[in-house]
């Protein structure tokens, strides 16, 4: 179960990762560059640590190229998120 707070633009890091994480598993996707490690979750490369406010910046060139195989879904998905995130406030 995901728990974070509906806004991404309030993200730490970490939510970031458990929200990536489960977006990937939710929907099937593999998880080549997140790591599950005894309920934390974290990006394997410091490329990747991004806290709310600097995923919600990428480019979709940049997420694409972060996640080349997801990248379109991580870009569409986070478009939900954020325009949910003025609801929840």
């Amino acid at each position: 179960m995901l728990t974070c707070c509906i806004d991404p633009e309030h993200w730490s890091s970490s939510d970031v990762g458990r929200w990536l994480n489960w977006l990937l598993r939710q929907y099937g996707r593999p998880c080549d560059v997140i790591r599950d490690d005894a309920d934390e979750y974290s990006l394997d490369n410091n490329e990747y640590s991004l806290d709310g406010v600097q995923l919600c910046q990428l480019s979709t060139d940049d997420v694409t190229e972060r996640f080349p195989h997801d990248g379109e879904f991580v870009i569409a998905e986070l478009q939900l998120w954020k325009n949910l995130g003025p609801l929840g406030q």
